[in-house]
């Protein structure tokens, strides 16, 4: 499965995986041409999951975007 994050948690997400790491890549993905995905528990929150493959059709924007040492995201 591939583990994605909402609009709301990949900040949260990117922090905690990707501190320091520059040259990130996010895909925003229309959910609605996926599937299926299944909102599963993950570190008290519901994440979403894509139990099958992810089409290039279903990605609708690319931004890319990095992580300072402590956590700050910043987009580009």
């Amino acid at each position: 499965f591939i583990h994605l994050s909402t609009e709301a948690q990949w900040r949260g997400t990117a922090a905690r995986f990707f501190r320091g790491a520059t040259d990130l890549v996010l895909l925003e993905v229309d959910e609605s041409q996926v599937g299926p995905v299944k909102y599963e528990p993950a570190d008290g929150q519901q994440f979403p999951h894509l139990y099958g493959p992810l089409s290039c059709g279903a990605v609708v924007a690319v931004r890319r975007f990095h992580v300072s040492a402590d956590g700050a995201i910043s987009e580009h």
